[in-house]
């Protein structure tokens, strides 16, 4: 939460190593299939994607809609968040 609020004031550098950090800890605690690392994953993509390093980007969107998919199913608020911001992604690449 603190990391994504980083970003939201504008902290990019800040944000970034603190959610590189969160992710590798829910990855150990939790496994990649959970909810924790997915959001973090999601937030991480947001914040990369701001730092111009739009194919990681693209690559950690798409790692959340996975996890999002396997652990909830198509028609869940979670997918429909990880569709969405993947979208939006993908359009701002011109997709």
């Amino acid at each position: 939460t603190l990391g994504y609020a980083l970003f939201q004031q504008g902290r990019i550098a800040e944000s970034q190593a603190m959610l590189e950090d969160a992710l590798d800890q829910q990855r150990r605690d939790f496994g990649e299939m959970s909810g924790p690392t997915l959001r973090v994953t999601r937030a991480l993509a947001s914040v990369i994607r701001d730092a111009g390093d739009l194919p990681r980007a693209d690559t950690l969107y798409r790692q959340a809609l996975r996890i999002a998919m396997a652990l909830f199913g198509p028609h869940h608020v979670e997918t429909d968040v990880a569709e969405f911001v993947f979208a939006m992604h993908r359009h701002r690449m011109g997709d």
